[in-house]
């Protein structure tokens, strides 16, 4: 899985030599053409949560940085599928010169058909295509039109992966909400009536799914090859669901009893996980 930097933000020198502060994900949401209000819907998140990863008030979960990445890798082929094909139909004014034409979007539903999420993405690809193009050749911009002038259309190579979550679920039978181990996508979590935990955002093949659409992420972990690794895995799961917080205190009193460094046993969470502020590292610094 990809991770995103440990850094929260870039300071970026301006002309007049201030600094003006933007985060990985708010990059990489410029990269793709994305607005605020457009990644929102793309992630189908709330515009402020957007707003605080943009900022770096909030880390961007690894899962969502990966759909960005996903969208940009899609966007980079098909901009340069798309700067081959329009060479391929030759252009000539009335006094002979040569041009290039190239197909723009019509409006998001136009950019929705060719795969993309909306129409400033799409038309981001055909930039990508117009700088491929030969020197000294002029390119038109027009409509496109289908089967005869082109635009970026996407293959989707990124459609094969999902960005799944754990969720909060009430349970009738204890009264109160719990959090399944296994982690779902959204369309899953809201058909089961489920809270999504949007820091928990992780992007995954979709051959990883279960026969119900579930992801173990136990399965994706490389095995623990310490006593402080084995045991920041155990302490992951114990926060989940009910209970978690006497569930996970006594693991630290047995991790403890077998002379184990609460210090060292937060630095093997920290890089494993890389979530600060979440139940584990709550409870390792309430044991300190």
């Amino acid at each position: 899985m990809l991770m995103t930097e440990s850094v929260n933000s870039l300071l970026l020198p301006l002309v007049d030599g201030e600094t003006a502060v933007t985060s990985v994900y708010d990059l990489l949401r410029r990269e793709c053409g994305l607005s605020q209000k457009e990644a929102a819907d793309f992630h189908e998140a709330r515009i402020d949560t957007v707003i605080s990863w943009c900022s770096g008030r909030r880390n961007a979960p690894p899962g969502v940085i990966d759909e960005l990445r996903d969208l940009r890798r899609d966007m980079i082929e098909a901009g340069h599928t798309l700067a081959y094909l329009v060479q391929l139909i030759p252009q000539f004014d009335d006094n002979g010169d040569r041009f290039i034409r190239v197909g723009l979007p019509h409006d998001d539903d136009d950019a929705i058909v060719c795969g993309f999420p909306c129409m400033s993405v799409c038309e981001t690809a055909v930039g990508l295509a117009v700088a491929e193009l030969p020197r000294g050749v002029p390119v038109r911009l027009v409509p496109r039109v289908r089967g005869s002038i082109p635009t970026a259309v996407t293959q989707k190579e990124g459609q094969n992966r999902v960005t799944v979550y754990h969720f909060r679920v009430w349970d009738t039978k204890s009264g109160d909400y719990v959090t399944p181990l296994r982690k779902s996508p959204k369309e899953r979590i809201t058909s089961v009536g489920g809270e999504v935990i949007e820091e928990t955002a992780e992007r995954i093949d979709r051959s990883d799914l279960d026969s119900y659409g579930r992801y173990d992420p136990s399965l994706s972990r490389p095995a623990a090859t310490s006593l402080e690794g084995l045991y920041a895995e155990l302490l992951f799961d114990r926060c989940i669901g009910k209970d978690w917080e006497t569930q996970a205190l006594s693991l630290l009193d047995e991790f403890k009893a077998r002379g184990g460094s609460i210090d060292e046993l937060m630095v093997a969470y920290r890089d494993r996980y890389q979530q600060p502020g979440d139940r584990g590292f709550h409870i390792l610094e309430s044991a300190k």
